[in-house]
């Protein structure tokens, strides 16, 4: 059964209805089958809600988790399953109308969210205008591991354009505010194997600094070719100058170098003429 608990009372006994439950009031219960995750929500981690799970066995549950009226969990979901192993009460409260949108908006708030967390949200129903995009970066990444989050926005939406002023934080609030828009997939499934074959090379392609350089060469190069400069980096990759304070043009000007490195037919070297926007 449930039990409110107050400031002024003791514990009673009150009705299972949750229309008829104060929003004011933290309630208790160990029905657990009452609970319900909300799709679109990040998943619990077991070994996190084990070790929280110990702290609440030792202090009891001191933030209530917030539900909605059809008892799915808005926030708390740690905090929930970590009672729930330990067979503890789960302290509530009840917040009418909330929905996975509330749910984006506290994790949000905390910091806690990872790209996962934002990709799997976007891709509800809920979020009509920006589930097609957040649906299309799904199954690129699912297709393109190798290549981290920051590449994979900026392949997907503008490529070489993007990669001229090699600013990452722009896609990155665009993605996590639900606003960023899929406009490159046709060229990005075309550079993303050569990407893929660039960062395999050497360690020191990996990140997202060198395939950034190399997009920019590929889009000034004439005759640029990407398997020729993923063999040269796997043989001379460990010539990448250190990335601490160098410009992306510089990192590409070094990568030119080595991409015509010991190559002695002229014809399979490129020239490289930065491009004459202000790159910072």
């Amino acid at each position: 059964g449930l039990e409110r608990s107050t400031l002024m009372s003791t514990n009673k006994k009150t009705g299972n209805k949750l229309n008829s439950m104060d929003p004011n009031i933290v309630y208790t219960t160990k029905d657990y089958d009452k609970f319900k995750y909300i799709p679109g929500n990040r998943e619990v981690s077991v070994k996190a809600g084990d070790s929280l799970a110990a702290s609440i066995a030792e202090v009891g549950l001191i933030e209530p988790i917030t539900i909605n009226e059809k008892w799915q969990i808005i926030d708390g979901q740690r905090r929930f399953k970590s009672c729930e192993k330990r067979g503890l009460e789960v302290r509530f409260i009840l917040h009418k109308g909330a929905n996975l949108k509330h749910v984006k908006l506290m994790n949000t708030l905390n910091k806690s969210w990872k790209f996962e967390n934002y990709l799997n949200i976007y891709r509800q129903d809920v979020y009509a205008d920006a589930k097609p995009h957040y649906d299309k970066i799904h199954n690129f990444r699912e297709n393109h591991t190798t290549l981290n989050n920051n590449l994979i926005l900026l392949l997907l939406h503008g490529g070489w354009e993007d990669a001229k002023t090699h600013s990452f934080f722009p896609l990155r609030k665009a993605f996590k505010e639900g606003e960023f828009k899929v406009n490159n997939l046709a060229e990005a499934e075309i550079m993303a194997p050569n990407l893929e074959k660039l960062v395999g090379a050497h360690k020191n392609a990996r990140g997202q600094n060198v395939p950034c350089a190399a997009l920019i060469l590929n889009s000034q190069c004439k005759g640029f070719d990407w398997d020729h400069l993923a063999t040269k980096m796997a043989k001379y990759g460990h010539r990448v100058p250190g990335q601490n304070g160098l410009t992306i043009i510089d990192l590409a000007k070094a990568l030119c170098r080595i991409y015509n490195l010991n190559t002695k037919d002229r014809k399979k070297k490129i020239t490289f003429y930065p491009p004459k926007e202000k790159i910072e």
